[in-house]
């Protein structure tokens, strides 16, 4: 079994036991992902959980499929992977630190703590959310015996042909290289009048916001075209891999990820996974464009 990660980001909100208090921040904070990440869904797809006795509140995050729970002071983030994946890398591509640097810069901030789950929810002193953040970073260093090492990019690269990267258990990260290529993208974008919102991509592309009429696209990292010809109303994220949804006047048309392709006509019926207890396998139906 795998160590899982967990990231602390801090926060200004120090009144956990105050429900009324805490569920207005916390909608706040879901308005302001909403607004800085684009992401069109209503309420119900964050997932909000509310939970009296312990005080806590947890968030779902759509299309990044983090999970939030507010504590004293910061931000429990969960991405569900194995600590691991913070050093894990193709070239200078870092992709669960990238995508928690979207995460980070949406709510305003520029540092994480990325931390094994020993340090945090599993035996940590964050399983009580009233825990304050300047608690937690004590404990921290207390267990580790020295002060909490800072992400260091350039040493895990010269790794790069160990089969078993070595590193810590705990890291500060000031996402330095993550805000230098997002500079560098948001520069490049703006000739043509885009604004990047994160530095993950979709198989090459990139979610933008056009300057001109704030319209999401998705556009080529190499080209700089976007994905279709056409403004969509909106992008789908929530069906099984490889499949997503581009929406159109009103009608729906599903795209393949892997090819970044079209593969169906647009139809006025949304798209929805349906579990097939043979192949043990979720699949994605829609009758009226010939898939059942």
């Amino acid at each position: 079994m795998g160590v899982d990660i967990t990231h602390i980001v801090r926060n200004d909100f120090y009144d956990v036991e105050n429900r009324e208090a805490s569920l207005k921040y916390v909608y706040d904070i879901i308005d302001l992902l909403k607004a800085k990440l684009a992401l069109d869904e209503d309420l119900e797809s964050f997932e909000l959980v509310v939970d009296d006795e312990y005080h806590e509140i947890t968030f779902q995050v759509p299309l990044y499929d983090v999970q939030f729970t507010l504590h004293n002071g910061f931000w429990q983030i969960e991405s569900f992977v194995h600590y691991c994946q913070i050093v894990m890398h193709k070239g200078d591509k870092f992709w669960l630190r990238e995508t928690i640097s979207d995460i980070v810069r949406a709510l305003g901030r520029d540092e994480v703590w990325h931390a094994e789950e020993f340090y945090t929810w599993n035996g940590g002193p964050i399983e009580e959310v009233t825990t304050p953040f300047e608690s937690w970073l004590s404990y921290v260093k207390d267990k580790l015996g020295k002060d909490i090492p800072g992400y260091d990019c350039e040493a895990i690269l010269t790794q790069d042909d160990a089969h078993i990267l070595e590193y810590e258990p705990v890291y500060h990260d000031s996402l330095k290289e993550c805000e230098q290529k997002w500079q560098s993208l948001a520069d490049r974008l703006s000739v043509i009048g885009y604004t990047p919102l994160g530095i993950i991509d979709i198989n090459g592309y990139v979610r933008c916001r056009r300057d001109s009429d704030n319209s999401i696209y998705l556009i080529n990292l190499e080209t700089f075209e976007p994905l279709t010809p056409y403004t969509p109303e909106a992008y789908y994220f929530d069906l099984v891999y490889p499949y997503f949804v581009v929406k159109r006047l009103g009608k729906y048309a599903l795209f393949d990820m892997r090819e970044m392709k079209q593969v169906t006509p647009f139809v006025s019926e949304p798209f929805r996974e349906e579990w097939n207890a043979e192949d043990n396998q979720y699949h994605v139906i829609n009758e009226e464009a010939g898939m059942k």
